[in-house]
């Protein structure tokens, strides 16, 4: 197989990368046992039907012809379905595994550095923020009724009454004060106790995201999920006169 001279080009689509980036990431932190035991088995059924089990395999495009391009094991690449079969149905198109991961890798390492503000990709989904801040606002709202009652106690016992049956009213709305105050304290003392679990499990899991996002923006590994992820398809076509092969990436995200 001879080498053509490649001519690659880049065309984008509506999403904005770092979005996808952090579905990428949340994903991978949300994956639970049976998740993954859902995958290796997806995984294995592909090994056993030797259907889209490689990285590029079902983006990978000819097109001349259309079909699919398959990867083949001894170069280490992708060829035109068509042109394994034989009869002359399409030119022997051929594309190594190493170099689309390369020119993608390459290409996204700008895009990144040129497009991504790296900050925002950190920032921790709206719900952890609003989870912490359902805590401070449960913590106040508990606030302001022991207060409300500290006053109507205060208030009861700064009057003097004589009348019996009033007495005994006072008494009975005392109790029932009490007995509320004293749930609020537990209630508060739970609440505080979440709040402090939440804030560390909060911390953990910005660990965990942080590192998840130091690969990606790394792009440290790039798999067959991250790649379906970000590319909606590749076309390859040769053209025999020039001695040209031409590869054009479509990906997701907007320019």
């Amino acid at each position: 197989m001879t080498e053509r001279k490649v001519r690659v080009n880049y065309y984008y689509g509506k999403e904005e990368l770092y979005e996808i980036i952090k579905k990428i990431v949340n994903k991978r932190l949300s994956a639970n046992e049976r998740e993954v035991v859902e995958e290796n088995r997806s995984s294995e059924i592909a090994r056993k039907t030797f259907k889209y089990n490689y990285i590029f395999s079902g983006i990978l495009k000819c097109h001349e012809c259309n079909e699919n391009m398959s990867y083949n094991k001894k170069y280490g690449g992708y060829n035109c379905i068509n042109s394994q079969r034989g009869e002359g149905k399409c030119t022997d198109h051929f594309v190594k595994e190493e170099y689309l991961l390369e020119i993608i890798k390459n290409n996204l390492k700008v895009y990144i550095d040129n497009n991504i503000n790296i900050e925002e990709l950190y920032k921790i989904e709206n719900k952890k923020a609003i989870t912490a801040d359902g805590y401070k606002k449960e913590l106040n709202k508990i606030k302001r009724e022991l207060q409300k009652i500290e006053n109507q106690v205060e208030l009861m016992y700064s009057h003097d009454i004589d009348d019996p049956i009033n007495k005994r009213n006072i008494k009975s709305l005392m109790r029932a004060l009490q007995k509320r105050q004293q749930f609020l304290i537990i209630k508060r003392s739970y609440v505080e106790g979440l709040k402090e679990r939440n804030e560390i499990e909060g911390n953990l899991y910005y660990e965990s995201y942080k590192e998840e996002m130091d690969k990606m923006l790394d792009l440290g590994y790039i798999d067959k999920n991250f790649i379906e992820s970000l590319v909606e398809k590749i076309i390859v076509s040769e053209d025999e006169n020039l001695n040209e092969k031409k590869i054009d990436i479509y990906y997701k995200f907007k320019n």
